[in-house]
């Protein structure tokens, strides 16, 4: 029998694994214990502490029937069970199913199938043999019962098997499955789906169909989506099938509902904050009319499905999709006929390729404003948008980040969904007791190492598990070192030198650190997450801070030459689609304010400069004055990477910290000094830039 703690940790590691988004609608149920819900397609069904309730899609909850739940006796099989425990294992049921006539329940102590209806639990007179179901000495009521019933046949999901209680006949039989199976829902007649998991490494699985009279199992054909995430196959981890519209409806990658091969809506990311883990580790049912509804704990999420075959137009979106759901639901709302594919993946030259041999889809795509998307712009691959449609948009927006949406036509391209600037938070605590309150934190990277040498011999016994800073070694450290010194100093014409007095001379001090320094501790403090003294933080954190917060820019190369870098995604028409209005009314769309995250409104938007309390899920959250006075002082030193020959993102596939990572690592084992290693990096910048004219 699969373990309900097993079950969902596999449902919580395939969550993690992804980028996630909030449900349209959440709400409470009920705040009484809820220990299963099954449902008809009509309503969901709960088992609480209360007996069962009723539920709509909208959420209005009904007392349904007073039914006595068994939650634990003992961990005996029932024949072992003295006549006090067989008593008490006999008054309820332990498990709800789902059946073709109506609601059933069974008693996994006592081998019990019951009826459920209105007036109560009406028990049958039969029994079957649950004793090894006990063989792992765990408590039935503790594991994930999947299963349903069918012609008054009980099919229950079990360890390697489906166990049959013919009711009517009162015989049983065991089927085996030399599988790992996730989920067993019944499907058409006398027909049973199965999510049998196909990968251990990657959690990917396969759905099959179970012939309930012959007992053969086929693979189900069915179309399923590109995930980025694995390039073997995709997780599906949870199924829900609609008998009445005959409807299948998947969850791939933990987050994201798929109907037909096309991702229909993320439904993840804020939801750890607006309804706790029910993304993850809920159940699912797809009910009449299209809506899927998400229980866990008492706490509901539903999500109306467009009808999916009546479109007459499909757009295709991929890349790095950071909007809420409900902007996907607003524009498909907007647009009647109108359906969204999304993929969530990095872009790759594979896509740009694609693009010179003018491929219509993706309709429209989101990057990082690097040097692949440049190429996309200068090369005219880039779908031009009606500056008319977002003129107040645009004025409203910070002519940093304006500046990157144009081709040199000087024709609005793309429309910014993300920024993203990584700062440095202070832990205040421990500064005061190492350095004292009164000491100046460290602006440049020499100031740094010379301070982590200074820790290195006054504080590191002390201190044994506490690092500088959160790289996880010092070859990262170095790297954010060059990725700086690019950044203030990459000159216009995009040539670049590290053969110069502020770099020579931070690249000696860094020398001395690696010569005075426990690189081993650093090394596993890191890999245990020890406290850090630095600590990389971002526009989240900067917008939310409060008095007692101290958040830095980035160390620099030198005092007198401040940059900080931003990091934008923007979205993308395809200049080859085959339906540009809508394309272009989709990118205008997601980029509204209303369409992103508050921390990247209060980025991009010069009115956004007020402080706001909203609510996040169940939290109240406060952009507060000095986050903003914070930002808007940063503002004047920010330079964005997309200006940049050099510098990269994760979606990037030349980086020239990449480039230069043997060097990196033979400079930090000491099998180069300084000089050589500054000779061989700006060979590698030169080569970079003579490739990039």
């Amino acid at each position: 029998m699969i373990r309900r703690q097993q079950f969902l940790m596999i449902l919580l590691l395939l969550a993690l694994a992804v980028p996630l988004t909030a449900f349209a609608e959440t709400f409470t149920l009920t705040d009484s214990t809820v220990y299963q819900s099954v449902s008809d397609g009509e309503y969901v069904y709960l088992l609480t502490d209360a007996g069962a309730m009723v539920s709509t899609a909208d959420g209005d909850v009904q007392h349904y029937s007073s039914v006595p739940v068994i939650t634990d006796v003992t961990m005996q099989a029932y024949a072992q069970m003295d006549a006090d425990d067989k008593t008490m294992a006999e008054s309820g049921i332990t498990h709800m199913l789902m059946g073709d006539d109506g609601l059933w329940g069974i008693n996994a102590y006592a081998g019990l199938a019951a009826r459920i209806d209105t007036d109560g639990v009406h028990f049958l007179d039969v029994a079957f043999d649950t004793s090894e179901w006990f063989a792992e000495d765990t408590c039935p009521i503790d594991t994930s019962i999947s299963g349903f019933v069918e012609d008054e046949t009980v099919y229950i999901l079990t360890t390697n098997a489906l166990q049959v209680w013919h009711t009517d006949t009162a015989t049983e039989q065991k089927i085996s499955i030399k599988a790992t199976v996730l989920q067993c829902v019944p499907y058409k007649a006398h027909q049973a789906l199965l999510n049998i998991m196909t990968s251990n490494g990657d959690w990917n699985t396969a759905l099959y169909v179970l012939d309930l009279d012959t007992w053969q199992l086929q693979a189900l054909d069915i179309e399923l989506p590109e995930m980025a995430s694995s390039s073997d196959g995709v997780s599906m981890t949870q199924v829900a099938y609609n008998a009445a519209d005959d409807r299948l409806v998947t969850q791939v990658g933990g987050n994201d509902f798929a109907e037909d091969g096309m991702l229909l809506e993320s439904v993840g990311g804020t939801a750890w904050e607006k309804l706790a883990t029910v993304h993850s580790i809920g159940s699912m049912y797809l009910l009449n009319g299209g809506s899927i509804m998400w229980i866990q704990n008492g706490q509901a999420a539903v999500y109306v499905l467009s009808t999916l075959g009546n479109a007459q137009i499909t757009l295709e979106i991929k890349g790095l999709l950071h909007q809420d759901a409900s902007a996907y639901q607003n524009f498909t709302a907007n647009h009647p006929g109108l359906e969204l594919r999304k993929t969530l993946s990095d872009l790759s030259s594979s896509d740009v390729d694609a693009l010179v041999n003018h491929a219509s889809t993706p309709d429209a795509f989101a990057l990082y404003g690097n040097q692949l998307y440049q190429d996309i712009v200068r090369k005219g691959y880039a779908l031009v948008l009606d500056d008319a449609g977002v003129a107040d948009l645009l004025d409203d927006m910070h002519p940093l980040y304006r500046s990157m949406l144009r081709n040199d036509a000087g024709q609005l391209v793309a429309l910014p969904t993300m920024v993203s600037v990584n700062l440095v938070m202070v832990d205040q605590e421990l500064w005061r007791e190492t350095f004292g309150e009164d000491t100046p934190y460290p602006v440049t990277y020499r100031e740094l190492f010379m301070l982590m040498m200074d820790w290195e011999e006054h504080y590191s016994d002390a201190y044994a598990d506490v690092n500088m800073t959160d790289d996880w070694d010092l070859r990262a450290l170095l790297s954010r070192m060059i990725e700086q010194y690019i950044l203030a100093y990459e000159s216009d014409d995009g040539q670049l030198s590290f053969d110069t007095p502020v770099f020579m001379e931070t690249m000696e001090t860094f020398a001395d650190l690696l010569n005075g320094m426990d690189q081993t501790r650093f090394e596993q403090n890191a890999k245990q997450g020890s406290e850090t003294l630095f600590s990389t933080c971002n526009l989240t954190n900067l917008f939310h801070m409060d008095d007692e917060t101290i958040i830095l820019q980035p160390f620099q190369m030198d005092a007198s030459n401040t940059a900080i870098r931003a990091d934008v995604v923007v979205l993308v028409g395809n200049g080859f689609t085959q339906h540009p209005k809508e394309t272009e009314a989709l990118v205008e769309q997601l980029a509204q304010k209303e369409s992103l995250s508050i921390e990247t409104q209060y980025a991009l938007f010069s009115s956004c400069n007020q402080p706001v309390t909203y609510t996040a899920g169940k939290k109240e959250r406060t952009i507060t004055a000095k986050g903003i006075a914070a930002y808007q002082s940063m503002l004047p030193y920010i330079k964005l990477s997309a200006d940049s020959n050099y510098l990269s993102q994760s979606d990037s596939e030349s980086s020239f910290t990449s480039s230069i990572e043997d060097n990196i690592d033979q400079l930090v084992a000491g099998k180069i000094t300084v000089d050589q290693f500054v000779k061989q990096i700006d060979r590698v910048a030169s080569m970079l830039w003579m490739e990039s004219q």
